[in-house]
């Protein structure tokens, strides 16, 4: 019982090595991206985010040395920042994947310049 219980455990350790790629498991141009790549966006929708990014991203910054006096005020901003990047990042990284989070972005970098 035990020599077919270990040869068991044996052949499944076996058997899950075998399956691995091994070195071309780290090859980047071979591995699945995780999320998927998004939707390509419109040229116009494009700069319009990245205009919209930037001019949130110099508010921000002009903000922490002006609040740099005020720590409870200062202690806000990353709850601005928060829409600066979400927006940021779904554009850098191509992670808009359906043209319905387009308008959702545009309200996002609203919400931002509100806050600001």
């Amino acid at each position: 019982m035990r020599s077919s219980l270990l040869g068991v455990l044996l052949f499944l350790a076996v058997s899950s090595a075998a399956r691995a790629d091994g070195p071309g498991d780290n090859l980047a141009d071979k591995v699945r991206r995780i999320p998927p790549t998004g939707i390509s966006l419109a040229a116009a929708d494009r700069e319009e985010l990245k205009s919209g990014i930037d001019a949130l991203g110099r508010e921000i910054e002009t903000l922490r040395t002006t609040l740099k006096a005020k720590p409870d005020l200062l202690g806000l901003l990353p709850d601005v920042q928060i829409f600066h990047n979400a927006v940021r990042y779904a554009l850098v990284y191509n992670e808009f994947f359906n043209a319905r989070e387009i308008p959702v972005a545009r309200g996002l970098l609203r919400q931002g310049r509100e806050g600001a």
